[in-house]
């Protein structure tokens, strides 16, 4: 299990890395200016589980980290958020959650099939969300997908302190490789069903516990990890934008 100044160490060298090339990196909770830079740019949207219209986000509970080129424009951005849900699952934090986010009052979710791990995760809880690498990112051999999670998830056990860490994907997302880029120890299809949008395939749910989280950073300091270094995303080559339409129902256009 690495001490804290392993975990320090690590996180301060994946921040190294990733500041190649005159690239910037900043941990803001400037929720109101993120938003609007983010809807400004391909990503096109922000999750409402992250958007300060929804939520009372402050700098006890949130924050986003953001890579920025030379120009100052946004190539990787995530998402953190943290829970207190005690001994309440995620299943019925989620049920309850969505039911204001995305239900208007209403069930948003059928819950009768989430994972085991669902119903496992309690206790002091973080999500990450809005995670977007723009094609700047994704096509440089300069920039490593891996190295920016592993500076998220160092940020947040050392703020937060998690017992657990969750994220939810869409499908084509998983297939991408998002997955693997998130370096979690559990991943679950099928996991999340959008009652609100029955045509919309089920997200991915992705998460790890504290122990495996202390265990990723331990082969982080052993330099264990050295050969998922070239883990990137499976670039779209369909010739189309992947900005998302402001037509699209709201469901789709808020997972990572």
């Amino acid at each position: 299990m690495p001490n804290a100044f392993q975990l320090a160490e690590a996180t301060a060298a994946a921040s190294a890395r990733l500041r190649g090339n005159g690239r910037t990196i900043e941990q803001s909770t400037n929720f109101a200016e993120i938003h609007r830079e983010i809807v400004d740019m391909e990503k096109g949207r922000i999750s409402p589980e992250m958007s300060w219209l929804h939520n009372d986000l402050t700098s006890a509970n949130a924050f986003y980290v953001i890579v920025r080129n030379e120009e100052g424009q946004i190539i990787a951005v995530c998402a953190a958020r943290h829970y207190q849900l005690n001994q309440e699952n995620l299943v019925s934090f989620l049920q309850r959650q969505y039911a204001r986010l995305y239900g208007h009052g209403e069930s948003a979710i059928d819950a009768t099939l989430m994972p085991p791990l669902a119903h496992e995760i309690k206790g002091s809880v973080c999500y990450f969300g809005d995670f977007f690498i723009a094609r700047e990112g994704r096509v440089s051999k300069q920039f490593n997908n891996s190295d920016f999670v592993v500076l998220v998830y160092g940020l947040a056990i050392m703020q937060f302190d998690p017992d657990w860490v969750f994220a939810f994907l869409r499908q084509k997302s998983v297939l991408r490789g998002l997955s693997a880029v998130y370096l979690t120890s559990r991943c679950y299809p099928c996991a999340l069903e959008w009652t609100v949008d029955e045509h919309h395939p089920a997200d991915w749910l992705i998460g790890s516990s504290r122990n495996d989280l202390h265990y990723l950073f331990d082969l982080i300091t052993r330099d264990r990890l050295r050969s998922i270094n070239s883990v990137g995303l499976v670039e779209n080559t369909s010739g189309s934008p992947q900005r998302q339409s402001s037509s699209e129902p709201a469901v789709r256009v808020a997972r990572t």
